[in-house]
């Protein structure tokens, strides 16, 4: 019940559009560019590709600009694609060390070898105070 009244409040926060029930490539980037974690989590959760680019970015590389750990989290759970280049040939993990971002940095070396998608809140813990 709480989560639904969250998910509720973060619609009307940030006047996300809905398509047939459904949230769209649209939603994501405006969750991404309102620096919105939350929004960004239920969005993904909702099946909207992860991977869909605007612009020079994909949604991964648009959170590794805003330097938003937990926000390039979520995208690589929900399948983010961390191999993606942008329109300046980079990686989101070439990004990260480009614009010194360290603790990105290291949550991407760390998505390279391991599965995001299962680890643990104690990895999560780490790379939050990385740094």
């Amino acid at each position: 019940m709480i989560l639904l009244e969250l998910f509720k409040r973060s619609n009307v926060a940030h006047g996300l559009t809905m398509n047939k029930g459904k949230y769209n490539s649209d939603d994501l980037w405006n969750a991404i560019d309102n620096d919105s974690e939350m929004d960004v989590w239920i969005i993904l959760g909702c099946d909207v590709d992860p991977n869909v680019g605007r612009g020079p970015n994909t949604p991964l590389h648009r959170a590794v600009e805003f330097g938003d750990v937990g926000m390039v989290w979520r995208i690589l759970v929900y399948g983010g694609d961390k191999d993606a280049l942008n329109s300046d040939g980079r990686t989101p993990l070439q990004l990260a060390v480009h614009l010194g971002k360290d603790k990105i940095t290291h949550l991407l070396d760390y998505a390279r070898t391991n599965d995001v998608k299962h680890a643990t809140a104690a990895t999560w813990q780490e790379h939050m105070s990385y740094g």
